[in-house]
């Protein structure tokens, strides 16, 4: 199947200045834990979107049968970057550049994002090497796809968290805050 996948990243919004429970909060629902021994000051949202519009079938049997034959998959990324209020303008700005480093992670994982979707077994028997199926499971093949597209991103997104967020960035970072800014 001559199936494409294009990719586009919005850039990032923001800084939206929170208070540091509302920082909390989204982080919370993001499953980002503060850091031990730490509160978290900012945070990057990363929202990725899958539009399946582009994406052709054809069906078998009277149309009782379907698969996916051609089109595009179109993936977008979008992001949010959220500081805390309580941060004197120094220190938003020093901690900007920390959430700029997610920012560019995420975008970087965009450009994975193929290969890592093409490697998906759930994902690779619909669109990739589509096999024949009942048309009542269109739906949840498209709800699949979906989850797939969710799932890998957050996969490798997570582990780029995990990977930059490090006791020793942390520690940089709060260096940084001390040595640039006399207002903190």
């Amino acid at each position: 199947m001559p199936l494409t996948i294009s990719t586009s990243v919005t850039s990032a919004t923001g800084p939206t200045l929170d208070s540091p429970s509302r920082l909390a909060q989204l982080a919370q629902s993001q499953g980002t834990p503060a850091p031990s021994g730490s509160s978290i000051v900012g945070l990057t949202i990363p929202v990725i979107r899958s539009d399946q519009t582009a994406l052709q079938f054809e069906t078998r049997n009277h149309g009782s049968e379907f698969r996916f034959n051609t089109g595009t998959l179109r993936l977008s990324l979008r992001q949010e970057i959220h500081l805390s209020s309580d941060l004197s303008e120094c220190a938003r700005n020093v901690w900007l550049l920390h959430e700029q480093k997610h920012v560019r992670d995420n975008t970087n994982i965009m450009s994975r994002m193929e290969s890592e979707l093409r490697s998906d077994s759930q994902f690779a028997a619909i669109l990739v090497n589509p096999t024949w199926a009942p048309r009542s499971q269109f739906q949840a093949a498209q709800h699949t796809v979906q989850e797939r597209v969710g799932a890998i991103f957050m996969r490798l997104s997570t582990a780029a968290v995990q990977a930059l967020d490090t006791a020793q960035e942390y520690a940089d970072t709060e260096r940084q805050v001390r040595e640039r800014c006399t207002d903190s």
